[in-house]
């Protein structure tokens, strides 16, 4: 059966002045044709054969809005004794077909709307309609029974929106509590073979992961002896999505380099960026939660000949003739004392190591512990308590060592990636995107700065105004980063990530949780597994609160260590947001939609 809209044909006007059907006399179509009315008009159709009609209407008052069932009608009138029987059914799949586009194309209704005929009450009743008043019914949830056909009917429509299979999902959770308890007479008997029926259907559902997932996790969530739902469960072990969401696959191999070698950096001297930073992140990984699921990595110094892939020689050299001395200052923000030079090649090599044992295949995550910080650096000058560069010396050197031709660059920290930026930006071989907040430190990352020659469309800013939490990074990771790193296919994604979107952070004013570093990392986690294999670096940066970093840092790392995907029903969540409600995002995305179609 299909509902479709009423194709406007003559063999189609024949087939309703043949089959008599109330309301939908030839003449009320021609005069809805003529009115400019015919997009409410539905018909269902069986093997071509119209069996059924929809005639619907926006009932509206002050502050209100209702979709309503103007008039529906089934097959009837007078049969020869050779013609089939009229299906059964006809009914369900139009008030079903009225649901799915209530979702998707009235949304601004509050309900479905009808007023009653008496002897269809029967009807409204077992789908869910609720008596309002002497003949008004209203439908806001359906009945199991109709759930079910709304089902069937969206696992053959791949286009519907997150949101709706997000709704459905809910709604079949909702329905399967009522197997919590047991059928005491017929009617509830008959219920519950309903919930069955609809639950079976859930579980089956390939087109929308999540309504399978959803109706699993109501199974799971029933008190009553799960043997008495083997047969449901074994259905749902039959759907992909499910075992995927369910049965945790191999834990990742996750590689951790640090050393305490990293406190020796502006040793003895008061600062933003000190010690306390690497000790906290260190505690973190000594984490109980943590025992026995990471391979700690030795780093090694950084050379002056791998140091020139990104950095001027004058620049390494100036740096290196800080050695030794009690303190040098770079600018305002950033100094150096006696072995800060020693310090910062041990961070480059740091990360050297780490990505050497993705690419290898003996880690497929890692993260790298390291100070000082590195992506502000630009290849002439330190910026920002920055002195070399880390994620992007670890990058040339996955070119050099390697030969890799696409690389993804990540940034979360708070502020601009303006180091990776001016590294790349006229080269199509490293794709770079940040999400930073703007304005602030160091200036730049405005939406126009898109990359040069080669690399034009290369460099993806997300400049955010002060204040954005959790679910928008979550956003922009899901509709910008995701379909870019789809279209773009990197080898490998390293990802400078800074604490300070924290919402305690003492330099920025974001509203990042905890519980959001562990989502995004688990997001992006997610993204790597679906493009490159499950290759994925972590690199701190920023973060200058030693609570942020150990509590953010231990989400971090925890998410790192469960295997894709992982928190499903939150990101699933994401993918039913809205992206045009943030404004930077929707323009970001309007940019760049000129150098990637997957943005169209």
């Amino acid at each position: 059966a299909l509902f479709i809209p009423f194709p406007f044909c003559l063999d189609a006007l024949m087939q309703v002045a043949d089959i008599n059907l109330e309301f939908f006399h030839v003449r009320f179509l021609l005069a809805c044709l003529m009115r400019g009315q015919e997009q409410r008009l539905f018909a269902c159709a069986v093997d071509g054969r119209i069996v059924g009609m929809l005639f619907l209407a926006l009932k509206t008052a002050l502050f209100y809005s209702g979709l309503e069932i103007k008039y529906i009608a089934t097959l009837r009138g007078r049969r020869s004794d050779d013609e089939a029987t009229p299906p059964r059914g006809v009914g369900r799949l139009l008030v079903s077909g009225t649901w799915l586009l209530w979702k998707t194309a009235y949304g601004k209704a509050r309900e479905i709307v009808l007023d009653s005929e008496i002897g269809a009450r029967r009807f409204y009743e077992h789908h869910g309609f609720v008596s309002k008043g002497a003949h008004r019914y209203v439908l806001s949830q359906p009945s199991p029974d109709l759930l079910r056909t709304i089902l069937m009917m969206a696992e053959n429509c791949p286009g519907l929106p997150p949101k709706v299979a997000l709704e459905l999902g809910e709604l079949v959770m909702q329905r399967i509590k009522r197997l919590r308890r047991h059928s005491r007479n017929d009617r509830e008997r008959a219920l519950h073979a309903q919930v069955e029926a609809m639950a079976q259907t859930a579980l089956s559902s390939c087109t929308y992961p999540a309504i399978a997932t959803a109706a699993t996790r109501g199974l799971l969530r029933c008190r009553r002896s799960l043997s008495e739902l083997d047969h449901l469960l074994t259905v749902a072990s039959q759907n992909p999505a499910v075992r995927k969401a369910f049965i945790p696959g191999a834990a990742p191999a996750v590689g951790v380099v640090c050393d305490d070698r990293f406190t020796q950096h502006l040793e003895n001297i008061f600062h933003l960026e000190n010690a306390k930073r690497y000790e906290a992140i260190r505690s973190v990984l000594e984490d109980p939660s943590l025992s026995g699921k990471l391979t700690r990595i030795a780093p090694r110094a950084a050379t002056p000949a791998e140091l020139v892939w990104v950095h001027t020689p004058a620049y390494i050299d100036r740096v290196a003739q800080t050695a030794g001395r009690p303190l040098t200052s770079f600018d305002l923000d950033t100094q150096t004392t006696e072995k800060s030079y020693e310090t910062a090649c041990l961070a480059v090599g740091a990360v050297f190591n780490l990505v050497e044992e993705i690419w290898s295949g003996r880690i497929q995550r890692g993260f790298a512990a390291v100070r000082p910080p590195g992506h502000h650096a630009e290849p002439d000058r330190s910026m920002g308590f920055c002195l070399f560069n880390n994620t992007a010396l670890g990058t040339r050197y996955l070119q050099r060592r390697h030969g890799l031709k696409r690389i993804m660059v990540v940034d979360i920290d708070a502020h601009h990636g303006n180091g990776a930026q001016a590294v790349f930006y006229d080269t199509d071989e490293v794709l770079c995107v940040s999400i930073h907040q703007f304005p602030g430190f160091p200036g730049t990352g405005k939406l126009g700065e898109v990359g040069r020659g080669k690399g034009e469309g290369y460099t993806v800013n997300v400049p955010l105004r002060k204040g954005h939490g959790d679910g928008d990074f979550l956003c922009i990771l899901h509709f910008l980063v995701r379909p870019l790193a789809k279209a773009y296919q990197p080898e490998i994604i390293l990802v400078p990530c800074g604490f300070d979107l924290w919402l305690h952070d003492r330099l920025a004013e974001m509203r990042v949780s905890a519980e959001g570093y562990g989502l995004m990392t688990a997001l992006l986690a997610d993204i790597a597994a679906e493009v490159c294999g499950g290759r994925i670096a972590f690199v701190m940066e920023g973060g200058y609160s030693a609570e942020g970093i150990r509590e953010c840092g231990l989400r971090v790392l925890q998410s790192l260590c469960r295997p894709s995907p992982s928190n499903l029903e939150t990101l699933q969540k994401v993918a039913a947001d809205n992206p045009g409600r943030l404004g930077a995002l929707k323009k970001a995305i309007e940019i760049h939609r000129g150098y990637w179609d997957v943005l169209k």
